[in-house]
């Protein structure tokens, strides 16, 4: 009876008047709580799906352990100071062909350098194209330093025309591969500022990212070396889009006129100390430093050194997209000796130029040639599928007509030019003149390249692509191609 007439206490009357009459225990509540938890879930994760870069959407220690990544990538892919990494030069090579050599004449009379420059010199560049041709010689036509008309100086042999304001002054020749083939390789010299833009880009400290593809829904994860490797093939496409650019308003020829305007083969001169960028071997390129590895991409591995300077390296891309005409050439200054530099009287910017150009250029314009060849090859190819599809409306067949007569007239003297290039791929003269100097690299899959094979021997050889394209005549093009 005692305990029936006991009395509650003041803390339970003060917890049941508090709440709603429900207890804190009682499923519905216990629901409630569930549901709000995962919508708070499920609102956090649309959020960071849609912000995905926002610290306060990360979590803690997803967010600590990035940092930790990022601080030691920066550090690792920071170029160190005594290896003065510079971008020294870039190179262009155009050719023409009978279809553009009328407005090759029409730039070298607009840029007035149909007149002769050197003194020696007894006739402009312009009249000297047109002997080239009508006579069948070969030969090289020095255009000598290109500068400003603001620059000008007394110094006989300068030429003169609009150079971009991250070149100090250009030099070029001209080049008469073959009676009806000519091509203009010109060398554009960096100032200070442009020339150390791999390293500034290479020094500047990244973090992860993530970026939403619009289109798929996708969000793709980039850390430090990702980001930095961006960052170096968005400075080199920058710098090819200007030698490109300069061609197709100054001397626009087969190249720098197609479609797309991207394949201009270029070349970029890039110097260091003593750290080789391009590896003679596959264990040494295990052991390169990761900003190495970020200034080259992956398809630079057709690696040829001189036989003379080991420092000396050219490499051209094996990779499918728009860089398969750009070629990286590095050099080692720490292994320059004074007798190396000591005919060089320029001891400015135009150094390292000068010893390079002498050894490479004409190596350039040989590779041109032949990326020249393997275009005209590909857009015979695309004319003869475009011949043999199916046209359903009238729009898609007077569109078909006007590309194949646009074909043809771009095609006019190439017969001519293919039966001369086949004649010449047949002598070992000017492959031992310009390449002669030149040594492969013994190091990488033998399946990819032995270091007995020519340069470029893995792809379609010159006398492949000629007598490939000797054979399509106007009545044949449907034909099918034979694959090399």
């Amino acid at each position: 009876m005692a305990a029936e007439n006991e009395t509650p206490s003041d803390a339970d009357v003060e917890a049941d008047a508090s709440g709603d009459g429900t207890q804190p225990d009682s499923p519905k509540t216990t629901l409630r709580l569930d549901w709000l938890r995962k919508r708070a879930r499920s609102t956090r994760q649309w959020l960071h799906y849609r912000l995905p870069n926002l610290a306060l959407l990360q979590d803690p220690s997803t967010r600590q352990y990035a940092e930790n990544r990022d601080r030691l990538q920066n550090i690792e892919t920071r170029v160190p100071p005594e290896e003065g990494l510079r971008v020294r030069s870039l190179w262009g090579v155009e050719v023409y062909g009978p279809t553009e050599v009328e407005g090759l004449y029409a730039s070298l009379k607009r840029l007035e350098w149909d007149r002769g420059g050197f003194p020696g010199q007894r006739i402009g560049a312009l009249k000297w194209i047109a002997e080239q041709r009508m006579y069948g010689s070969e030969g090289i036509f020095n255009l000598g330093f290109i500068r400003r008309r603001s620059q000008y100086r007394l110094i006989f042999g300068e030429r003169h025309a609009p150079i971009p304001e991250t070149v100090d002054f250009m030099h070029g020749y001209i080049y008469q591969v073959s009676p009806s083939t000519t091509a203009v390789i010109l060398c554009f010299i960096l100032n200070e500022d442009a020339s150390s833009s791999y390293e500034a880009t290479l020094n500047t400290d990244c973090h992860t990212t993530t970026q939403r593809n619009r289109r798929s829904g996708i969000n793709s994860i980039f850390d430090v070396e990702h980001s930095k490797r961006r960052s170096v093939e968005s400075v080199r496409s920058i710098s090819r889009k200007m030698v490109t650019n300069w061609f197709k308003e100054n001397l626009p020829g087969f190249f720098s006129l197609a479609d797309d305007g991207n394949r201009l083969p270029t070349a970029e001169l890039i110097t260091t100390a003593n750290q080789p960028l391009l590896s003679e071997t596959k264990a040494s390129a295990r052991n390169e430093p990761p900003w190495v590895l970020l200034i080259k991409n992956y398809g630079f591995r057709n690696v040829w050194t001189s036989k003379e300077f080991p420092g000396l390296s050219v490499a051209w891309d094996e990779s499918e997209d728009a860089n398969r005409f750009h070629s990286i050439v590095s050099l080692q200054t720490g292994l320059l000796r004074d007798d190396h530099l000591k005919y060089k009287k320029d001891r400015g910017t135009g150094l390292y130029f000068a010893f390079v150009s002498e050894r490479i250029e004409g190596i350039l314009v040989n590779f041109a040639v032949v990326a020249f060849l393997r275009d005209v090859l590909r857009a015979l190819r695309l004319t003869r599928d475009t011949m043999s599809s199916k046209a359903i409306t009238r729009r898609q067949v007077l569109t078909t007509i006007s590309q194949i007569k646009l074909f043809f007239d771009k095609s006019i003297g190439l017969p001519t030019m293919t039966a001369e290039l086949a004649a010449k791929s047949k002598n070992d003269r000017s492959y031992r003149w310009y390449w002669g100097s030149l040594k492969a690299s013994p190091g990488f899959p033998v399946s990819s390249r032995k270091a007995s094979r020519r340069p470029f021997e893995n792809e379609p050889t010159t006398s492949q692509l000629v007598r490939s394209l000797r054979r399509r005549k106007p009545g044949s093009i449907s034909n099918r191609s034979r694959r090399y």
